[in-house]
């Protein structure tokens, strides 16, 4: 085993840096199962025993070499093997122990003490506790508050607070180690290169104008799983053209993404508003619904759903899934799965990425994951290339 570091620049500019293990051969650059990708050139990387050969030249550990692409420069290096030094006892410093402890104590006492007695009657009681809110913050004012910054067109950056999750603030995740097949690792393997998002990151630096690269930067940022900082560019773009059926779209589903599924289902009845027949909202919004619980309502937006599709729609078929799986009817719904893959082709290069992104990470989905008859189908349906076992 190697490790390979990938640098690539754009005008100078990083927009990769990435270590790529090579066991025995990895395909960078142009290509479709490209470890990095980059335009202009496709490039093979072998392993040889120690040493690395790429583009006709052998590596040893700590060598480097690069070439240039036009406005593309890359920068290949073969990693030496880190030599870590075994760590040695920490010696306990035991009045930083006692002070941390008397601090932890003192502001769960302190706000106990003051939400037991709200209007604590006056006397030494309400001197120590207005004493004690002077030293050491309220519960709530010591979570961290993250933000996220956003970049409004003539405006200086402008932090927005980080989404808050609502209903069942069920999360899209990654359980591969619950369910001990590599999902995950199946679904991001199919993720366009984050490339183009980034160099629209770049020019959006330039011009915080750009509506394109800024929708770019969005759907970029939500492939690369930072659904909250898509939102907030979905949440830019919709100030700027309200109602825009393609922004609420994303908007909703960052929304899913991050479990906030009322404001979900919100986003979908907006988006309804202009479309009232899109099947991608009635059925993401049943299933929106069942995850808050409301069963008859889900039922009836998917009956509208159904009655809006065609004969067999893999999108809808999937949401039909999400939507059994809840119920707790997983035959039904590894049924409607096989479907939807079946059927799979009829869709969009990005719907069909976003088929498999429900399969690997969606919490409806997370009791069939661990169940080894969804494995069997997928490997009925993509063979060598469905999802495998994790190593132990």
């Amino acid at each position: 085993m190697a490790d390979l570091r990938v640098t690539v620049r754009y005008n100078d500019l990083l927009v990769e840096d990435k270590v790529v293990r090579v066991r025995d051969q990895v395909k960078i650059g142009d290509c479709q199962d490209a470890a990095v990708t980059f335009p202009g050139a496709s490039v093979s990387v072998m392993r040889c025993g120690s040493e690395l050969l790429v583009r006709g030249r052998t590596l040893l550990r700590g060598e480097r070499t690069g070439f240039s692409l036009g406005q593309v420069k890359v920068e290949l290096e073969h990693l030496s093997k880190m030599r870590l030094r075994p760590a040695g006892p920490v010696p306990l410093d035991l009045r930083f122990l006692l002070l941390a402890l008397g601090v932890t104590t003192g502001g769960m006492w302190a706000d106990w003490v003051a939400a037991t007695y709200q209007s604590p009657p006056p006397g030494r009681l309400s001197a120590w506790v207005a004493g004690i809110d002077q030293v050491l913050p309220r519960g709530q004012e010591r979570e961290r508050r993250e933000q996220v910054a956003s970049v409004r067109p003539g405006d200086a950056p402008e932090l927005l607070p980080l989404p808050q999750a609502q209903g069942d603030a069920r999360a899209a995740v990654n359980d591969d180690q619950v369910s001990g097949i590599g999902y995950y690792r199946w679904y991001r393997a199919q993720v366009p290169s984050s490339l183009e998002a980034e160099l629209a990151r770049l020019r959006l630096d330039q011009d915080p104008s750009d509506t394109e690269n800024r929708a770019r930067v969005a759907r970029g940022a939500y492939d690369n799983e930072d659904f909250s900082q898509a939102l907030a560019h979905y949440r830019v773009l919709l100030e700027e053209h309200p109602g825009n059926t393609r922004y609420l779209w994303g908007r909703s589903q960052a929304e899913k993404r991050l479990g906030q599924h009322r404001a979900e289902l919100a986003t979908y009845r907006e988006l309804l508003e202009k479309d009232p027949d899109n099947v991608g909202a009635l059925g993401s919004g049943a299933v929106a619904l069942a995850r808050l619980g409301d069963f008859d309502a889900a039922e009836d937006w998917m009956r509208q759903a159904l009655a809006a599709a065609g004969p067999v729609d893999p999108q809808l078929r999937m949401y039909e899934a999400m939507l059994l799986a809840l119920q707790g009817r997983d035959s039904e719904a590894l049924a409607a799965i096989e479907e939807a893959i079946v059927h799979r082709e009829a869709l969009p290069d990005g719907l069909q990425l976003e088929l498999n992104r429900d399969l690997a990470i969606d919490p409806a989905l997370a009791s069939l994951r661990a169940r080894s008859e969804l494995r069997t189908l997928l490997w009925r349906q993509y063979g060598a290339a469905a999802p495998r076992k994790l190593r132990r």
